[in-house]
């Protein structure tokens, strides 16, 4: 019943645009602390982790293959436990999974482009400078999850997804400690 009175109305559009205008809050919080502790140099060099690119191919190709890959395995592991063969509809979603891709690639108002500068560029750092990189990469991957805590109250994640979300976080400061520092890939 709850449901049936608060949806479509002001009382369920304010927390989801609460929600909405908290994703770029780690962006935000790295720039403002950078600024408050570095000036003007500490925040340039930290947008400068946009611009590591010349990291070897190997990276490149371990950041833009990992996701798919893991995802296919998914899949199969899926249909090797019993489900049916998704071959069909893989491949039928395959042109808007490459264009979806390309979009989050490129759009810079996209989530991960609003999070991974706070998360990866300024938190994994002071993180690492006190622990040792895999426990500075749990720890963050607690506090990530935690973050993305009101997508699961709103419906919009199921809970075991913050699992994926603590072990993305460890693949991502692999992927950032093994680049220089690369936010751009990760």
């Amino acid at each position: 019943v709850p449901d049936l009175i608060y949806t479509g109305t002001l009382l369920s559009t304010l927390p989801t645009l609460f929600f909405l205008l908290l994703t770029p809050g780690p962006l935000f919080a790295a720039l403002i602390v950078t600024a408050i502790t570095g000036g003007k140099a500490g925040v340039i060099t930290l947008l400068r982790k946009f611009t590591i690119w010349r990291v070897g191919w190997e990276w490149w190709a371990i950041a833009l293959l990992l996701g798919p890959t893991v995802g296919l395995a998914a899949t199969y592991m899926n249909v090797w436990f019993g489900a049916p063969d998704p071959s069909a509809l893989l491949l039928a979603a395959v042109p808007s999974t490459l264009l979806l891709f390309a979009i989050r690639l490129v759009n810079p108002m996209d989530g991960p482009m609003q999070e991974e500068l706070g998360w990866r560029g300024y938190a994994l750092p002071a993180c690492q400078s006190r622990y040792a990189p895999l426990v500075a990469n749990l720890i963050l991957g607690v506090i990530v999850a935690g973050w993305h805590l009101p997508w699961v109250w709103q419906g919009q994640l199921p809970l075991f997804a913050l699992l994926g979300t603590v072990a993305y976080t460890i693949v991502a400061g692999w992927i950032y400690n093994n680049t220089g520092g690369s936010v751009l890939l990760v």
